[in-house]
């Protein structure tokens, strides 16, 4: 070898589901690509807990080696150690092509739901907002400036408030949950793309 170097990575499922070797289509992995380089010997040196996986070399491309999990659970990882040898080594990268319509997929139900929720969220926040105005209008109607004593203190008038306020906390929590969300299925989908392709 005129330009060796030794790689250490470690592959981890950050996602939310687990992937399994039937994920994978025939002679399809988790392909690990040294560019500018090829390997010479790649080496599975741990895993996490029962981990099991396969290293399975590329047919045609000695700068590939392919990394098969019979299954990786969310957090679980594998470390690899490869010794490459190439004058104009750049980067590591990762790939893979899953099929992911085998099973139902967790994220996708939980984004969905979430999107439920979204919209429900949107639905009161928009009456909240419409009814607001009409329950001040009434309270000035009936209650105007110099008779603010029969607001808080006739049964119409507290029943009036009581709405009001209410109407406004529920408008509150409305708007927080979708803040909160839409925060959260950004950042979701942010994960999926990034980590499953």
């Amino acid at each position: 070898m005129l330009h060796p170097r030794l790689i250490r990575l470690r592959v981890i499922n950050s996602g939310r589901r687990i992937i399994r070797a039937n994920d994978f289509d025939k002679n399809e992995a988790l392909w690990i690509t040294v560019h500018g380089a090829v390997i010479i010997a790649p080496d599975l040196l741990a895993t996490a807990g029962d981990v099991v996986c396969q290293l399975r070399a590329h047919p045609h491309d000695h700068s590939q080696i392919g990394l098969l999990p019979e299954s990786l659970k969310r957090r679980e990882w594998a470390d690899l150690q490869l010794v490459v040898d190439g004058e104009n080594y750049k980067k590591v990268s990762v790939r893979a092509r899953c099929d992911l319509t085998r099973d139902p997929l967790i994220f996708t139900q939980e984004l969905e739901k979430m999107n439920r929720v979204t919209q429900v969220s949107q639905v009161v926040a928009l009456s909240t907002v419409v009814l607001l105005p009409v329950l001040g209008g009434l309270g000035a109607h009936f209650y105007p400036a110099g008779r603010e004593y029969g607001l808080r203190h006739s049964l119409p008038g507290i029943a009036l408030l009581v709405a009001t306020y209410g109407m406004f906390l529920t408008f509150l929590a409305a708007a927080g949950v979708i803040l909160f969300q839409g925060a959260r299925n950004l950042s979701r989908r942010f994960r999926w793309k990034r980590y499953v392709r």
